[in-house]
């Protein structure tokens, strides 16, 4: 027969399978119950809710303690929880995002996460090891300042190329970052790009200029459009072609077909403004690429505007002066009817005087 228990420690004795109980009453030959949940009983409970701190006590912050509890049980690392009397590991919180738990009966996080990582959310590291569903090291392209739960993009004009950054690097001149980049991009020909340029074509070389440099850092690589050629849209890498027949282009232009806007007096905007077109003008020629005015050849006219070769010879009885735009001038500049005592066949340059025995 089963003697009756009356100390503390043979009431114990009488529990003896790891689990916490109690002993309300001296004398018994069995144990009262289990410890209530919430609570944890250690040696000898008078009370399934002990609150002494010797025998037992209410469950502690970080822990949960279901009914039997002999210890409370610590929240895993990656969890925490900041309320006591907890009754099962469902009490336990994850670490907020940014925060790591790196033990077992945490009250609270240790600490924001280590800049050049994120930690996700039950982050167990302040620095994650690997890219998972919590957290990691800082991927390409991105940036995780101290505390970060998710990796941010890089801003456009910014990069890294490395793992675990803690903030992006400036775009270097001659090169251009969208966002997200891990690598600066090096500038395509016909444009410029100063530090911190954020797409290709930000910065692109005006009108009438063009750069066939990769990597330009700022305007001045753009070259004026050679003469004799024109450069009409914006960030060429090459100028477009020759100009137009009957035409001359000095450099940068920006038209086969030039025109310009000369400033002259006047009493409004609108009326001090004079076109200025580049037009071979009568008595010149301009063959395509041309970048100034030919004057017609002597002995020759160029009788229209926008040639691109002489109009024909002077005719016989005159004789044509360079820039001549009549087959008969008679103005003494650009040539005159043939004088006394010479002689002038068609394409005369200047006058023949008459041989010895002869006169006209």
């Amino acid at each position: 027969m089963l003697n009756a228990f009356s100390s503390d420690i043979q009431c114990s004795q009488l529990g003896n399978d790891g689990r916490g109980h109690y002993c309300d009453t001296p004398g018994q030959t069995q144990v009262s119950g289990l410890c209530s949940e919430g609570y944890f009983c250690t040696q000898s409970a008078k009370t399934s809710t002990p609150n002494d701190g010797n025998l037992g006590d209410v469950c502690p912050s970080g822990h949960y303690c279901p009914a039997g509890s002999a210890i409370p049980h610590p929240c895993p690392a990656g969890s925490y929880s900041n309320t006591s009397g907890n009754v099962g590991p469902e009490t336990c919180v994850p670490c907020e995002s940014g925060y790591f738990c790196d033990r077992r009966g945490l009250a609270s996080p240790n600490g924001p996460c280590e800049e050049g990582f994120y930690c996700a959310g039950a982050s167990a590291s302040p620095h994650p090891s690997g890219m998972t569903s919590g957290g990691g090291p800082c991927p390409v392209g991105h940036f995780c300042p101290q505390g970060s739960h998710i990796p941010q993009a890089c801003p456009a004009g910014t990069f890294t190329r490395y793992l675990g950054q803690a903030s992006c690097s400036e775009c270097p001149e001659g090169f251009y970052c969208p966002v997200q980049s891990s690598n600066a991009t090096i500038c395509p020909e016909g444009y410029y790009c100063p530090r911190r340029t954020e797409f290709a074509k930000q910065y692109s070389c005006p009108q009438g200029t063009f750069s066939g440099s990769l990597g330009a850092t700022d305007i001045g690589t753009c070259l004026p459009c050679p003469p004799g050629m024109f450069c009409s849209r914006l960030g060429l890498g090459r100028p477009e072609g020759f100009c137009a027949l009957g035409w001359f282009c000095p450099a940068g232009s920006i038209s086969d077909k030039p025109v310009d806007f000369l400033e002259i007096p006047g009493p409004t905007i609108s009326s001090n403004l004079s076109r200025y077109n580049r037009m071979c003008p009568p008595g010149t020629f301009c063959p395509q690429g041309s970048f100034y005015p030919i004057p017609c050849t002597p002995g020759k006219y160029c009788a229209t505007p926008e040639l691109d070769s002489e109009s024909g010879f002077c005719d016989p009885g005159f004789y044509c002066s360079a820039g001549s735009s009549l087959p008969n001038p008679r103005d003494g500049e650009m040539g005159d009817i043939c004088p006394p005592g010479h002689f002038c066949i068609e394409g005369s340059s200047s006058p023949s005087p008459c041989p010895p025995g002869c006169f006209f």
